[in-house]
């Protein structure tokens, strides 16, 4: 059975010479990179970060109802992350919750298997990914606010905005009730990042063995 995340997308087309971007390099080791590469289309044309070589599918309702029960019971809250590579990237605060769980997430499904990669990129990769989804309602949200914000600047309110509202859990809840497919669009995102990140890992295991098999 082809597996839904990776393989399962409309693939438009494929260059015999990708660019592969070297954060992938970075998380998951530039041989692996070419192996993967090498055996599946798939993942090479992943790598290459352009829409136009793929069309990604959103997550089956039963996974996003499993991230969405994890979230609505806060067991993920005991997370712990780190921060210090990432805290100045725009409005960092409010994706703290959501890396929590992330990682929550992926230890409930997978066990342990992705656990040393979060530190190596994933944070990042799940940054990227949410940023898309929230920055312009949290935009939005500063102008709606401006006059409540205390500041001779735009950089002192959004201090502000993130001080007072992006660390308060009350405001996160409102938040969704007035957007609710932003808690959608972020929990899908978090289930497709974490899912296309366990099939790259398997799949690469799996390479690994056989070629230790075949003794190549």
């Amino acid at each position: 059975m082809r597996e839904r995340y990776l393989f399962e997308r409309k693939y438009i087309r494929k260059d015999n010479e990708l660019k592969i971007p070297s954060k992938w390099e970075k998380l998951i080791g530039e041989d692996t990179v070419k192996i993967l590469c090498k055996e599946y289309k798939e993942i090479s044309s992943f790598f290459s970060e352009n829409t136009q070589y793929y069309e990604q599918e959103a997550p089956s309702n039963v996974e996003y109802m499993e991230i969405l029960e994890m979230y609505l019971a806060g067991s993920y809250k005991s997370e712990i992350i780190i921060e210090n590579t990432m805290k100045d990237k725009l409005f960092f605060t409010f994706y703290i919750p959501f890396f929590k769980l992330a990682r929550y997430y992926s230890r409930r499904k997978y066990g342990d298997i992705l656990e040393k990669y979060f530190s190596k990129g994933i944070y990042e990769e799940l940054y990227s990914a949410l940023a898309c989804v929230a920055t312009r309602v949290l935009v939005n949200e500063i102008q709606f606010l401006e006059n409540k914000l205390v500041g001779k600047n735009a950089n002192e309110k959004y201090s502000a905005y993130v001080k007072m509202y992006l660390s308060n859990d009350e405001y996160i809840e409102e938040l969704f009730q007035f957007y609710p497919l932003l808690l959608r669009c972020i929990l899908e995102k978090i289930c497709s990042v974490v899912e296309f990140y366990h099939q790259l890992i398997a799949n690469y295991a799996q390479t690994e063995c056989q070629f230790r098999y075949c003794g190549t």
